[in-house]
């Protein structure tokens, strides 16, 4: 009961936020942080059975990112992604799959000033770089929390706070 008011707090932050109006350092703290383990061009391509193997988020947003904003994104590199709702791209990027993208699901960065590049960008093709509140709650808070509450068997908690 206790972690209940904290849980609820943190999911009304990332459901109140709007990427234009937030301070960007609460988009600094919902950052989902990954390191990029292998050069990019490794990401991708054909798993054993010969099916197409999908891009990772993280190395979506560094693809992009590297493309679009002239970052250097590669191995040894960590980035912080965000889920936004659709963006469309100022051109088209191409995966390491070899898939070439229009639009994305995900942004990346290192700092916040590149947050600031990409609300740019959505202006100037007439849209807002607007957070998809409802994944980020889940990849930031539900899917973070529900091992431990698991764990205590707090299953009041999990109903009410986390769906």
């Amino acid at each position: 009961d206790e972690i209940k008011p904290l849980i609820t707090k943190v999911k009304n932050k990332i459901m109140e936020t709007n990427i234009i109006e937030t301070d960007f350092q609460f988009l600094n703290y919902i950052g989902i942080p990954t390191g990029i383990q292998q050069p990019l061009k490794n990401y991708g391509g054909l798993d054993r059975n010969g099916n197409r193997k999908g891009i990772l988020p993280h190395v979506r947003a560094a693809v992009i990112s590297n493309e679009i904003l002239g970052k250097n994104y590669g191995a040894g590199s960590k980035i912080k992604t965000l889920y936004i709702h659709p963006l469309i791209l100022p051109k088209s990027v191409v995966l390491p799959s070899g898939e070439k993208i229009s639009r994305t699901d995900v942004v990346g960065f290192e700092d916040t000033s590149e947050l600031q590049k990409y609300v740019k960008i959505a202006e100037k093709s007439g849209n807002v770089l607007e957070l998809d509140k409802k994944r980020m709650s889940e990849v930031v808070v539900s899917d973070k929390i529900q091992p431990i509450l698991d764990a205590v068997g707090s299953e009041k908690v999990q109903q009410q706070t986390l769906f």
